[in-house]
């Protein structure tokens, strides 16, 4: 029961909905009027969540490119690294816009910021070594892989 379960949660439709879900939520929730993250302590969190919800994203897009585009591996590695990146571009420079009625372009709501597209693509970064890692060092994903 469980491994088809799985087996379907690995379809082509099923990665391509969440994946679809996941960059809705991301666009959602930097479209809210939401003051810029702060000093000290809040700036370091701001950036482990920035690092942490690309590093989803990548995640994500890899299994995306990997199963729903039936890339090969190394492709799936560069296209998800690429596709993340242009992704974190183009959130920051949409959160500039975000209150443009009522403070102008890249007003005080809220502001494009270097360091949090630094923290995204640090995430995306991070999901792609983790999946080489895996695929390198887990005998049953090569066995499983091989057999493709």
């Amino acid at each position: 029961m469980i491994r088809s379960v799985l087996k379907i949660l690995r379809g082509k439709v099923p990665v391509t909905i969440s994946l679809l879900l996941y960059c809705t939520v991301i666009i959602t929730v930097s479209h809210l009027p939401l003051n810029d993250s702060g000093s000290g302590l809040m700036i370091l969190n701001d950036k482990v969540m920035h690092t942490l919800e690309y590093f989803i994203l990548g995640i994500l897009s890899f299994r995306y490119f990997y199963i729903a585009r039936n890339k090969k591996t190394i492709p799936s590695y560069f296209l998800t690294f690429a596709f993340g990146t242009l992704f974190a571009l183009s959130d920051e420079i949409h959160q500039g816009f975000v209150g443009y009625l009522d403070s102008g372009l890249f007003g005080s709501v809220r502001n494009p910021d270097i360091f949090d597209f630094m923290a995204d693509v640090s995430g995306i970064a991070l999901s792609v070594v983790i999946f080489y890692l895996y695929r390198n060092f887990n005998k049953e994903y090569k066995l499983e892989t091989d057999a493709k």
